[in-house]
């Protein structure tokens, strides 16, 4: 089956990042720390270019809403953001090889009721930026901000 063109990405619209991994110990408090230490520190590399507002982890799936300034920005953040994870996963458990199932998945969020289902969801998990109430409060200026453009 052919990979299909992801659709063009609008640089105001917050994007939701799946990755799937195949280890199911993502979410074990030593793995989720490290998981965490790399992708806070992704944020310091192009802040104006991509930015992972917040992000929730599963025990086998990193989930992740972040802003990207163009289609390419993202490209590159999310497969920077990836290897580093990775990189960091296996180094800390001492293993090789691949550790994402697939590629990863994204979906703009073009709605301020799409940004809020996705607040109460991660919220609802195991979510990180800076606490939950980080998480809520950043993604409820996206849904506030969704919403005045839409109405404007």
């Amino acid at each position: 089956m052919p990979h299909r063109a992801a659709p063009l990405h609008s640089a105001e619209l917050p994007v939701r990042i799946t990755l799937r991994s195949h280890l199911r110990t993502l979410a074990t408090p030593r793995v989720a720390a490290v998981v965490s230490r790399a992708i806070d520190a992704s944020g310091s590399l192009a802040p104006s270019e991509f930015r992972v507002v917040c992000y929730g982890i599963d025990d086998d799936r990193v989930r992740l809403v972040v802003e990207a300034r163009s289609a390419r920005s993202l490209s590159f953040g999310v497969r920077s953001l990836t290897i580093r994870i990775a990189r960091t996963v296996n180094a800390h458990l001492s293993r090789e090889g691949r550790l994402w199932a697939d590629r990863w998945h994204g979906r703009d969020l073009a709605s301020a009721k799409e940004v809020r289902d996705l607040a109460r969801e991660m919220v609802a998990t195991r979510v990180h930026a800076n606490g939950a109430q980080a998480a809520r409060t950043r993604l409820g200026r996206l849904a506030r901000l969704r919403a005045s453009r839409r109405r404007a």
